[in-house]
Formats: structure tokens, C-alpha cells, sequence
């Protein structure tokens, strides 16, 4: 015979996994990775994030930019709609919809492309994406986004607007 609350298959334990024991944010000795998508509570002595790899912390020894003596050009961000077809981003909050996709998506296909499918924002320094609640969604890399807020954007990441129109975000 089993004990009260066991299967013959076993007791099912479900024990959190180290980074989301902590759900209140991290303690002294402790930093939170800022990758949105991750936000996992690492070690203060990592330099990178053990579960996706992002930069914590500037290694010791290491100099930011800001240290150095030279000029770098402003990097310049762009969405790529096509071969032919791009839109350069500047520090304003840009909708992305049916009227901006016309003559680079088919007729056929703007229907399913909202008027204001998404917008793309400056915030902090970082360029994010965020669908607005259009009505066939927004896929970052894959990833249906539509009704989860912002997310950041890095080179070469791709958004697919609807299931029609692949943007692939670049900073040149």
C-alpha cells in the first residue's frame, strides 16, 4: 500500500529553478540579468548571465567606451523591409502599420496588417518593439508578442508583422 498523496509513480516535487527562486529581485551578492527576456538573478562575481550569456558587468581590466580616446560614428538604426526598402530610425516613437508596409508587402497581404500594427521606440538608449494590440500579432525571432509589452531590439533581430512581412532591425 502507498502513503496518502503518492502515485506508484512517484511523488511529483517541483522545485523552482535557481534564477526565479527569488522572484523579489536580487540580494547583496547577487545581480539580475538585464535581458528582458531572461531577468535571471546571477552571482555579483559573473560577468555574463549563466542562463543566456548577456553582459552583467564590465570585466575588471576592461575599459567602456567611454574611456577611450578615439571617435566611433553614432551607430544609425534602420528596419529593412526588402532588398530595395528600409527605414531609418531616429530618437522618435515610430507606429509601423499597413500604410508604411504599402508597395513593399502585396495588396493581397496588407489586409492582415493593422494601421498601427507596432510600434518601434528610443528608451534609455535601447531600441524596443511592441505590438499594439494588432489583430493577426507581432513575432519577434519566432516569438508571438502581441499583449506582452516591450521588447528590446538587437541587431539582426526579426519582426514578423502578421505572418506577411518579415522587418529585420540593423544598426549599421
Amino acid at each position: 500500500m502507498l502513503p496518502s498523496g503518492t502515485t506508484n509513480r512517484g511523488t511529483l516535487v517541483t522545485t523552482p529553478l535557481p534564477h526565479q527562486a527569488n522572484s523579489t529581485g536580487p540580494t547583496a551578492g547577487e545581480i539580475r540579468c538585464p535581458r528582458q527576456s531572461c531577468g535571471a538573478v546571477n552571482p555579483a562575481v559573473n560577468v555574463f548571465c549563466y542562463y543566456c550569456g548577456a553582459l552583467l558587468r564590465q570585466p575588471a581590466g576592461v575599459h567602456s567606451p567611454s574611456d577611450t580616446q578615439f571617435s566611433v560614428s553614432p551607430a544609425r538604426p534602420r528596419l529593412r523591409l526588402s532588398e530595395d526598402s528600409e527605414i531609418h530610425l531616429t530618437n522618435e516613437t515610430r507606429w509601423l502599420g499597413r500604410d508604411e508596409l504599402s508597395g513593399v508587402v502585396p495588396e493581397r497581404d496588407l489586409k492582415y496588417i493593422s494601421r498601427q500594427h507596432l510600434l518601434i521606440g528610443l528608451e534609455n538608449g535601447q531600441y524596443y518593439v511592441q505590438d499594439q494590440n494588432s489583430t493577426n500579432g507581432t513575432k519577434l525571432n519566432g516569438i508571438q508578442i502581441r499583449g506582452k509589452g516591450k521588447y528590446r531590439l538587437r541587431h539582426g533581430d526579426q519582426i514578423q508583422l502578421a505572418d506577411v512581412a518579415i522587418i529585420t532591425f540593423e544598426v549599421l
